[in-house]
């Protein structure tokens, strides 16, 4: 190509860029000048009407009001029962000193339209804070709710947004119920209520809530429970001091399928909920530990308290539970359509069931743990079977078995089944390295061992308390064990 029909083709290419910028320009400053133009239709719109200025009753000027338009609610107190009926967004001038009272009766915020904007009030003093009922896509923003019996009720409700609300000495903080899904409840504070948050729901976000010192009047005081529900996103949730921090339950296997990562706490520790995972262990500073559908998982040296569970197994086999501390929880160890689990070595302390199998939890081995003190020792229900309360020779301890030892080998002989399960109850807590079960780790468990060291099951002077480790052989091991817990008491 000759120079001076290249120099042509190039003023060519760039007069047609200089054409199509200019028309793009022109689009977009069009396009712009559009979206002004609307924007400010849409604004000059919405009208603005002020209780008490425009009309005396919050209710009277929701009535009045067209859709879209907001009804600004000037400080006072204003007793009366809200429904808000219609697309309206509703504001008060201050969250502390812009009040809706309830009068001790009834629902003081009933939400029945789409879209509506509630923010900046105080509602107290009634049945019900709010109730969403059968409403979608509503904010509920910035809020103090006191002295309800319920904080805020979802009904069949979805896609709604919960915010920034203060939820303080109610029953129950946030409720949602079993047709409420994909609703975001996020960085709400619930403090000083019997309970907390019950999720019936599906597929909702909860981000950032705290739930703080729901007290013991009431036989459940949660923080948050999922209960019957599935889908569910957690995600920075912090409970603290409250009975029951942390709860689930279900009865199918979806209703244990949740997404709840370690961001949410229990008393400062992170929850643990494993879906699906395999040949794992627990990590030492669980608060709260649930294991769904999963296999070979380890959970061990741990100690849990406060809440629904200790440890929730769900679907979950061939796995173990061992020298975990469980006290002071609604059920200390709960399986549900679990099997061929070890329960061993844990102490389950001032629950109100220490443990529960329910629900086909079959083919479980409990045995060489103390159940003390807890208001029901052991629940299992008419569907689980088949489950081994012993390890042939030794079972549990029980602070309630009230048997004799008539043989003096540390085992109860009267009495049997303890609890109609376990044919070996021990007369003392269970200790690593005391042979004898008499609450004592001393020489006299090195005589034991001592005297059938080096024997096996068919040996005559076989002694299986002196087995230590299990292995059908009293060996070094064994002494080894009983070595490194000399001298230590219950």
């Amino acid at each position: 190509m000759s120079r001076a029909r290249r120099l042509f083709a190039e003023g060519w290419w760039k007069m047609k860029l200089k054409v199509v910028s200019g028309i793009m320009l022109t689009l977009l400053l069009i396009g712009m000048l559009t979206w002004a133009f609307n924007t400010q239709l849409v604004k000059a719109g919405p009208k603005i009407i002020r209780v008490p200025t425009d009309y005396p009753t919050i209710q009277e000027a929701i009535n009045v009001a067209d859709p879209g338009d907001i009804v600004f609610v000037y400080n006072g107190t204003y007793y009366e029962h809200v429904v808000v009926n219609k697309t309206v967004s509703l504001v008060g001038e201050n969250r502390e000193t812009t009040i809706i009272d309830g009068n001790d009766a009834g629902i003081v915020v009933t939400v029945t339209a789409k879209n509506t904007f509630v923010c900046n009030f105080t509602v107290q003093n009634a049945g019900y804070g709010f109730i969403v009922r059968s409403s979608d896509s509503n904010y509920i923003l910035n809020n103090t709710i006191i002295l309800n019996e319920r904080g805020i009720h979802l009904q069949s409700s979805k896609n709604n947004t919960i915010s920034s609300n203060t939820i303080e000495n109610n029953i129950d903080g946030i409720y949602l119920d079993a047709l409420s899904e994909n609703n975001t409840i996020r960085e709400n504070t619930l403090v000083n209520m019997y309970g907390g948050m019950v999720i019936l729901g599906n597929s909702n976000k909860l981000v950032k809530n705290i739930v703080l010192n729901n007290g013991s009047h009431f036989p459940l005081n949660y923080g948050i429970r999922l209960g019957h529900s599935y889908n569910n996103i957690l995600r920075d949730n912090n409970m603290t001091g409250n009975d029951e921090n942390f709860d689930l339950t279900g009865s199918k296997l979806h209703d244990f399928i949740h997404d709840v990562d370690e961001s949410n706490l229990v008393n400062e520790k992170p929850i643990y909920y494993w879906v699906n995972q395999h040949d794992k262990q627990i990590p030492l500073d669980a608060g709260y530990v649930a294991v769904v559908n999963s296999t070979n998982i380890a959970v061990k040296d741990i100690e849990l308290s406060k809440n629904g569970q200790g440890v929730f197994f769900a679907y979950t086999n061939d796995s173990s539970i061992e020298n975990v501390v469980a006290s002071n929880n609604w059920i200390g160890l709960e399986l549900y359509c679990s099997s061929n689990n070890v329960i061993s070595g844990n102490k389950i302390t001032n629950n109100k069931i220490g443990v529960h199998l329910y629900g086909y939890a079959d083919n479980n081995r409990i045995y060489h743990n103390n159940f003390i003190d807890n208001k029901v020792q052991a629940y299992i229900d008419e569907f689980s079977s088949n489950n081994t309360w012993d390890n042939g020779f030794e079972g549990n301890y029980w602070s309630d078995y009230v048997g004799a030892d008539l043989d003096g080998d540390g085992i109860g002989d009267t009495f049997l089944p303890h609890q109609g399960v376990d044919n070996y109850p021990l007369m003392s807590p269970y200790m690593e390295g005391d042979a004898n079960h008499d609450a004592i780790v001393d020489i006299v468990d090195g005589v034991i061992i001592g005297v059938g060291f080096g024997t096996e099951p068919s040996d005559p002077k076989w002694n299986p308390h002196a087995d230590l480790n299990e292995d059908k052989t009293i060996d070094i091991r064994d002494i080894v064990i009983w070595g490194l817990h000399f001298g230590e008491t219950w």
